[in-house]
């Protein structure tokens, strides 16, 4: 956001951090973590893995193709909101914009707190595009959520058949 204008500024094209990333997402599901509130140890619930929902793959698909060409039609799909605790940045908050059929088809539930998507944390705002960068060649994409109390993986197909699957 300059100014009230949204820019973008690609640094570069392809590089070794799209192959990290890849080999990050591959590592999951996470066996457990710490909560952010307590510091306590808690066990992560088995991933959400919609890969296999033709539906989902073609919705997620189709969003994925709107964030490069469009990004700011995002916003009528989906309302974001940072979320921080004591003023560090814990993710993004996520709720359905106009659809929430098609929210809800994505795995998603209003409340859930995107904490990091294939790998690379939200809790830094340098990372976004760091983030914006690797999902361009990404073929599926891993979020994971804090629904709750609950730490989930939510796994969604981003190269669904072009024979309207």
């Amino acid at each position: 956001d300059n100014g009230g204008t949204y820019e973008l500024l690609v640094l570069f094209d392809e590089s070794e951090l799209g192959k990290q990333v890849e080999s990050a997402a591959r590592k999951r599901p996470r066996t457990d973590a710490k909560t952010p509130d307590t510091g306590r140890a808690r066990k992560a619930a088995a991933p959400i893995d919609l890969r296999g929902n033709a539906e989902a793959s073609r919705l997620a698909k189709t969003y994925h193709q709107r964030l490069y060409q469009n990004p700011q039609s995002l916003a009528e799909v989906v309302n974001v909101t940072a979320v921080r605790d004591d003023g560090e940045l814990r993710g993004y908050r996520v709720s359905p914009g106009k659809s929430a059929k098609q929210f809800a088809q994505l795995g998603f539930k209003a409340g859930d707190v995107v904490t990091g998507i294939n790998g690379i944390a939200l809790n830094e705002p340098a990372n976004a595009m760091r983030l914006y960068q690797a999902m361009r060649s990404a073929d599926e994409a891993v979020f994971e959520l804090q629904r709750g109390d609950q730490a989930l993986s939510l796994v969604v197909n981003l190269s669904a058949a072009e024979d309207g699957q």
